[in-house]
């Protein structure tokens, strides 16, 4: 990645070579950061709020992982509760409730509206991921959707119902569950 910014320099006066990758760091820090304290907050909110929801968590950590070590990433595949929990937390309160612009390549009709080309569009994944005609009850904390209904509904972006990480070129790539 310095290797690339680095040939940019070429046309980029304005800024050295340092200054670019310390700006660059500091985003990709700030950026990891802010979605994991941001996404853990508020799954946190919900579940002391819905106290059935964490005990029920509480004890698939407790089957799964136990007291006496912290959780592993080899534990992953088997906490499925506290996955569609966290999943929840994610459509409820996305990280980015607007996804990274795009540009209409060509003139184009979206929602009945005239998109010109080149227009930047902007996805709004929090309304999407509030929309009652995807989500039943959409304004109700209920992780148990991602293990029935909505069960095999991927946060990477493959599912457009869920997309708290954009997708596409844009999308998170860190993201360690399936």
């Amino acid at each position: 990645m310095i290797s690339f910014l680095d040939d940019d320099l070429k046309v980029t006066k304005e800024y050295d070579a340092d200054t670019i990758n310390k700006a660059t760091s500091l985003a990709l820090l700030l950026a990891g950061v802010d979605v994991t304290t941001g996404t853990l907050t508020w799954a946190l909110c919900l579940l002391l709020n819905n106290p059935e929801t964490l005990k029920r968590a509480q004890e698939e950590l407790d089957q799964n992982v136990g007291s006496e070590r912290q959780v592993k990433e080899s534990d992953l595949d088997n906490l499925v509760y506290v996955h569609a929990v966290l999943k929840e937390a994610m459509r409820l309160y996305p990280p980015g409730p607007l996804a990274m612009a795009h540009v209409s390549r060509e003139d184009c009709i979206v929602g009945g509206y005239h998109i010109p080309a080149k227009t930047p569009v902007f996805v709004n994944i929090g309304k999407i991921q509030l929309d009652p005609n995807l989500w039943p009850e959409p304004n109700e904390f209920r992780p148990e959707r991602f293990l029935t209904t909505h069960k095999n509904i991927d946060v990477r972006g493959q599912d457009f119902e869920l997309l708290p990480f954009s997708s596409g070129e844009e999308c998170v790539q860190g993201y360690l569950w399936p």
